[in-house]
């Protein structure tokens, strides 16, 4: 996995190319210029690692929906990377989106055992997926915590609608 320069310009411009071609609509962002593809498990792992930005995390059950993906080697890397509540999160909404929209397209299973791998594996601490250097952040996303964040002890105020909008708008 590439994950020298996180901060860097090139590294950002890399990720964004990325995440268009692997379906996250992001409009005009980003550079013209072609860089070396990640591998899906790569952009999912960098993006919630590195990245996790509103417009790139709603995009990620686009990610899962439309690209070859080995569900068990992701599960893994995201469990060995401290990402089981994050990733967890992640998946959980991708099997609610793909339950209501699109009909037998996904094997719910692979996604029910990925689900269930996860639960065991995360963590009780909140991981703050929104990462802002915002005073009282934490305390605030506490207080404003959905049902589904609280389940899989993540805070970042990432919602369901927002999650179906991506979705729909970056079908292909």
């Amino acid at each position: 996995m590439r994950t020298k320069g996180v901060r860097n310009k090139e590294y950002i411009s890399r990720l964004l190319y990325n995440a268009r071609v692997r379906g996250i609509g992001l409009g005009g962002a980003g550079s013209k210029k072609k860089y070396s593809l990640y591998s899906a498990e790569e952009l999912v792992i960098n993006i919630l690692k590195y990245r996790p930005e509103p417009r790139l995390v709603y995009g990620l059950p686009t990610v899962l929906r439309n690209n070859k993906i080995n569900l068990e080697r992701l599960t893994n890397q995201a469990i060995r990377l401290n990402l089981a509540n994050e990733f967890g999160y992640i998946l959980y909404m991708t099997g609610r989106l793909s339950e209501k929209h699109d009909a037998g397209d996904r094997p719910r299973s692979k996604i029910n055992r990925a689900l269930a791998v996860l639960k065991s594996k995360k963590e009780n601490k909140n991981h703050q997926l929104l990462r802002l250097k915002v005073p009282h952040l934490e305390d605030v996303l506490k207080k404003m915590q959905l049902r589904e964040e609280k389940q899989w002890n993540v805070l970042g105020r990432f919602t369901y609608d927002g999650f179906r909008h991506a979705y729909l708008s970056n079908r292909k």
